[in-house]
């Protein structure tokens, strides 16, 4: 049986809950997006029209696979008939300690962000799918109703986080030498997400870079806020609310203000020596692919620099 509609009129939780209880084997196409693979009523496959939103794409944001090298591995996978990932993973460049999380992680992520979609328009079309199809493709069957649960909880508090802190054209900054009493209180989350910024940061090329759900990281980000570690400020250029005025005014304080503040602060940094206590903060516990993204790029040291032992 095929059918199709649109999501004004049928929500998308309400259609995966469908074709999951009803163990439907398929193709749910949502048009200029994607295409969503059931089997038995779990989902088995995800294809994204949008390069970006593709496995691929996710592996070089976080710097698990070069793209001067994509290619090479693209056409390797397609000359041996084989998943990219085990392409990527007999190669090396995909751990096999990684594999399994990243592949988790990724889909999940994905699917949560489908799930938040409240227009487009959708088909169904009935096909055959064999287990020897479904081992051909790079993700583990996922089951609809536990991802379902978790995207309502996710949805309604995603809600309160958009009120706390913006997320489009938003800005963090890093507040450096924290007090040693904020440090304690950061959870192991919230101190993954800190030692990964630099001092300033895309809101949304942050939770692009992470390797925690979104949602986890957006829930960081606001009690970083809330504690003061971070600052979070949104870019309104472009904005009606912003007039010529303000921006003259914001031109004078960059290119006059700024300067003369920044060289008043270098002569005095040469003048004072500031006597720092050293202090011990127990280091969160890494997950193996955190660690592995920080050994990669170098990052450990300064993450131990900031939580010393």
């Amino acid at each position: 049986m095929a059918f199709q509609g649109n999501f004004s009129d049928f929500r998308i939780i309400e259609l995966f809950q469908m074709l999951a209880q009803q163990e439907k084997t398929g193709d749910l196409e949502i048009k200029n997006l994607a295409t969503i693979t059931f089997q038995r009523g779990r989902i088995v496959e995800l294809f994204f029209l949008n390069n970006n939103d593709k496995l691929e794409r996710y592996l070089i944001q976080h710097k698990l696979l070069k793209e001067e090298n994509l290619k090479f591995f693209q056409q390797k996978a397609k000359r041996e008939v084989k998943k990219i990932t085990s392409v990527l993973e007999e190669s090396g460049v995909l751990p096999s300690i990684l594999k399994e999380k990243i592949l988790y992680l990724y889909y999940h992520q994905k699917i949560f962000n489908l799930l938040m979609i409240e227009s487009g328009v959708f088909a169904f079309k009935n096909r055959t799918i064999s287990d020897e199809e479904v081992k051909k493709y790079n993700m583990y069957p996922i089951d609809v109703e536990q991802v379902l649960l978790e995207a309502i909880r996710q949805k309604d508090e995603l809600t309160i986080i958009k009120k706390e802190i913006p997320i489009k054209n938003a800005t963090i900054i890093k507040n450096k030498n924290l007090p040693r009493e904020l440090l304690h209180s950061l959870t192991d989350i919230e101190k993954e997400v800190y030692i990964s910024l630099n001092q300033e940061n895309d809101l949304e090329e942050v939770l692009d870079s992470l390797f925690i759900f979104n949602f986890e990281a957006l829930q960081a980000i606001m009690q970083l806020n809330q504690k003061g570690a971070i600052t979070i400020s949104q870019n309104f250029y472009g904005s009606k609310i912003i007039d010529d005025k303000h921006i003259r005014k914001k031109s004078f304080f960059s290119y006059v203000i700024t300067p003369i503040f920044a060289l008043y602060s270098l002569f005095f940094i040469t003048i004072v020596i500031q006597k720092t206590s050293k202090t011990e903060i127990n280091p969160p516990k890494l997950s193996y692919y955190k660690y592995y993204q920080l050994k990669q790029e170098n990052l450990y040291k300064n993450y131990l620099d900031i939580f010393k032992r």
